[in-house]
């Protein structure tokens, strides 16, 4: 779903990475591909930056 809203909404990894704060691309890279667990934190700057409400985080 994380990858489906990047490029639904034109942004590359790099840039949505640099928005949540990652020093490079692959902290991002591994959150989409859940490699890693989606915080709250995270899921808060995401729906601001995608304009969603942040209960689709949890569908």
């Amino acid at each position: 779903m994380l990858k489906k809203l990047r490029l639904r909404n034109g942004y590359t990894i790099a840039e949505i990475a640099k928005l949540l704060g990652y020093k490079s691309k692959s902290g991002y890279w591994a959150l989409e591909n859940g490699k890693v667990e989606l915080t709250m934190s995270k899921i808060k700057k995401l729906s601001k930056i995608y304009g969603v409400e942040m209960k689709i985080f949890f569908e």
